[in-house]
């Protein structure tokens, strides 16, 4: 992780994020060096996932979210029981994963299921 690098896990902790976003910016770094890693499928639903990467989009900074892997996981990119219980589906992660690393590709096909907003009350872009 490099020396711009911010993590929000929940909604919740977006006062803090914005500290760290603050605390980075006023040591000189520009936006478009600071990236946020964005751990989805953990203990939320697809619709907190798409919040919490529209948020850091919002401030003008890159998004990449990261999928959750219990340690004993046998594979990687599959959605958990667990997952499937908060809402995921493999379609919903690729997408996510998609949208975020091919900068917007498949926008149309997001705004359809009606994860993304444009509503989001940010101070100061």
């Amino acid at each position: 992780m490099g020396a711009g690098t911010m993590t929000p896990q929940t909604l919740s902790y977006v006062d803090q994020w914005e500290r760290a976003f603050q605390i980075l910016r006023d040591a000189g770094i520009i936006k478009k060096n600071i990236r946020s890693y964005v751990l989805i499928g953990f203990k939320e639903g697809p619709q907190e996932a798409w919040d919490r990467c529209e948020y850091i989009t919002g401030r003008g900074i890159k998004a990449l979210p990261q999928w959750f892997h219990a340690l004993d996981a046998i594979e990687k990119n599959t959605v958990s029981t667990e997952q499937a219980r908060m809402g995921w589906v493999h379609t919903e992660r690729a997408l996510i994963m998609q949208y975020y690393y091919q900068r917007g590709k498949h926008r149309a096909k997001i705004q359809k299921l009606g994860r993304l907003k444009t509503h989001y009350n940010v101070k100061g872009q």
